[in-house]
């Protein structure tokens, strides 16, 4: 008899732990978006625009020429 009543204590036991667990679970979660929805959006997250395709351009030739100007330049190097 003290047996039989140990384990229905046992079992009543972890179903109270499980529905606790699953409520905390739950709770953490809602936690969790509440924050996500106040915290407000950092400038590093924000993304800026593309620059257009002639600012690109223009960006790419000027890497271009720089680097000429390096090889001219250890090129006099060289020579002298």
């Amino acid at each position: 008899m003290v047996c039989s009543c140990l384990t229905k204590y046992r079992a009543d036991s972890s179903l109270e732990q499980s529905s606790i667990l699953i409520w905390l679970k739950s709770f953490a979660a809602d936690v969790a978006e509440h924050q996500a929805m106040t915290e407000p959006v950092k400038q590093s997250e924000v993304q800026e625009p593309k620059p257009s395709r002639l600012e690109e351009a223009r960006r790419v030739i000027e890497e271009y020429a720089n680097d000429l100007r390096e090889v001219l330049r250890k090129l006099r190097q060289k020579m002298n």
